[in-house]
């Protein structure tokens, strides 16, 4: 069978012309078969030839119906328990994802925060010295206007003494 089938047993399929060529008529038993005179029976627990008379205890029909009931009764409570695990695992889940969300928004936050504080500086720094600059623009200009009034009057002053000496101006 191995030859035919190869080394895995169980997908062997069950063909007589190999059985009968293991197990010829005048070899006798098969090697670990015991007495039985089927030997496909011995290794596999399925007769060679299917028997028309098979006999069943006189309760077995009682006896499948409780197993059947039983059965279904064990499939019912493995569906709830199943059921269970799967709300409790959704739960959990929930929980995780809230938790996960949580930390994530106190990252981001924190982020922005530092994001914005660095925006603030940027904005305070330019703002120093755009107003320097404007004072500096302001003073010269004050300046300016300080050295022209400066003029102006000394300009009034020394028509008022020219006038007081007489003197032409020039």
């Amino acid at each position: 069978m191995t030859k035919t089938h190869g080394e895995d047993v169980e997908s062997h399929p069950h063909n007589q012309e190999t059985w009968n060529k293991a197990t010829p008529v005048n070899r006798g038993n098969t090697h670990g078969a015991g007495k039985s005179s089927d030997p496909i029976f011995a290794l596999t627990r399925i007769p060679s030839t299917p028997s028309t008379a098979t006999s069943y205890p006189p309760n077995a029909v009682e006896v499948l119906q409780k197993s059947f009931e039983e059965l279904k009764e064990a499939r019912a409570r493995d569906k709830e328990l199943f059921e269970e695990a799967k709300e409790e695992n959704r739960k959990q889940y929930e929980e995780k994802l809230k938790s996960h969300a949580l930390t994530m928004k106190e990252e981001m936050l924190k982020e922005a925060r530092a994001r914005d504080k660095e925006l603030f500086e940027e904005a305070k720094e330019d703002n120093r010295k755009q107003y320097e600059e404007k004072l500096k623009s302001h003073a010269l200009t004050m300046k300016e206007e300080i050295v022209k009034e400066a003029n102006a009057k000394i300009a009034e002053m020394f028509a008022q003494y020219t006038q007081q000496l007489h003197i032409p101006p020039p």
